[in-house]
């Protein structure tokens, strides 16, 4: 019995040891993570061209001086380190113990909102863990959307309408609030950017009735789609110039 209860000393012993040599995720090793940030920055400018159509004109960059967050293992109540970006948009998390680690950065939406871009990494030996490429979204037209459209022009002077070269078009919301005004290119075509998803929005330009008769407006009602989607005007807009 005594030999028993020496034995069983033993094996709880060595079972004590081995838990307390075993490393969870966190810093103490000899790996590391290293990875790069881009950020896509998007304002709302709209171009078009013969084979995309209309799109929105994005610009990617390496993003500096950008806070990266590191959480070790399953730990469910924030993060554990933070660094910030050098200026080729890349970081690095030193001496880390072999396990699952999760490393996020955030895009900042046009609303304020701020969503969390998320890599899970794994160190399993002594080295460098690289990260697979981490794009952030950053712009006033971020989470937006946009929408394109036209202006015909009855002139007095003309014999057939024609496209409404520099004619004034304003935008508002549903509520009757005009929200901002932009003038036709020369090709009678508008642009609105920075809208909210799947919303109703007025779009209005003034017919000239006269010089003493004042302005009247014509609008067409469009819906926008889902974020950072462009959509189109269902028909154009006519102005009447006498």
């Amino acid at each position: 019995m005594k030999k028993y209860y020496l034995l069983l000393t033993k094996l709880i012993c060595l079972g004590l040891i081995f838990v307390s040599c075993e490393k969870k995720e966190g810093e103490g090793g000899s790996g590391n993570i290293v990875g790069k940030v881009y950020k896509i920055i998007d304002d709302g400018a709209i171009e078009s061209d013969s084979t995309l159509g209309y799109y929105f004109v994005k610009d990617t960059v390496l993003a500096c001086d950008e806070d990266v967050f590191i959480v070790y293992g399953d730990n469910e109540y924030g993060y554990d380190d933070k660094v910030s970006t050098n200026h080729n948009g890349t970081y690095k998390f030193n001496y880390l113990n072999d396990g699952k680690y999760t490393i996020y950065t955030f895009s900042d939406y046009g609303s304020g909102e701020k969503v969390a871009e998320v890599r899970n990494v794994e160190v399993v030996d002594e080295g460098s863990t690289i990260v697979e490429d981490i794009y952030i979204q950053d712009g006033k037209n971020v989470g937006y959307c946009g929408i394109i459209g036209s202006v015909i022009a009855r002139y007095e002077e003309a014999t057939r309408p024609l496209p409404g070269i520099g004619i004034r078009i304003y935008l508002k919301s549903s509520n009757g609030t005009t929200i901002e005004d932009t003038r036709a290119n020369d090709k009678g075509e508008y642009a609105f950017a920075k809208l909210e998803p799947n919303t109703e929005y007025i779009i209005f330009a003034e017919s000239e009735n006269g010089k003493d008769e004042g302005f009247e407006a014509s609008s067409i009602k469009v819906k926008t789609g889902n974020a950072g989607e462009i959509v189109f005007a269902p028909e154009a807009i006519p102005v009447f110039i006498y």
